[in-house]
């Protein structure tokens, strides 16, 4: 019943992702076509736009990682554990599932650490904290994390998580 509702707490979370994303996307190419007509078409450039279009790309590498583990749509090599039967691929889409989870773990970790110690650098074009540009990182592993909850459940449920959480 609990895992009903995390299952669309994570839709949910992943299509709020997946929007945000989108809105990255549009940002991060209107800034780079800004930069290209003020750089070519008036021979003077902005002085932020290269800055934002590279804030924008990161994040959303790292939200679109996030939404990756949900959907199961990073690459993966499947050569071996197409061999495996039974419980015995249960327990390997587990242990691969549950090592995810830490790399998520030490996301959310390090990437608080990292927020902590670069909060007062600034950006150059931009002035920025370099520490909320970095925060992507703890907001990954959190995303990683509470995916791999519903994908580790259905796994230990016996419930289908072969594609992750859809």
């Amino acid at each position: 019943m609990i895992l009903k509702y995390w299952d669309k707490f994570c839709a949910l979370l992943s299509k709020a992702a997946f929007v945000f994303c989108m809105v990255l996307l549009v940002l991060m190419t209107t800034a780079s076509a800004m930069q290209v007509i003020t750089r070519y078409i008036l021979n003077n450039t902005l002085s932020w736009t290269d800055e934002c279009a590279r804030y924008c790309f990161i994040w959303l590498n790292l939200i679109g990682a996030g939404c990756l583990v949900y959907s199961g749509g990073h690459a993966i090599v499947d050569l071996f554990s197409k061999k495996l039967k039974g419980n015995v691929k249960k327990v390997y889409t587990f242990l691969i599932n549950a090592g995810i989870a830490y790399i998520g773990l030490v996301l959310l970790r390090y990437g608080f650490a990292l927020c902590q110690a670069t909060m007062k650098q600034k950006s150059t074009a931009m002035k920025i904290p370099m520490g909320l540009i970095y925060s992507v990182v703890p907001v990954c592993g959190v995303l990683i994390i509470i995916f791999e909850i519903s994908i580790l459940a259905h796994i230990f449920l016996d419930k289908d998580a072969e594609k992750g959480g859809k």
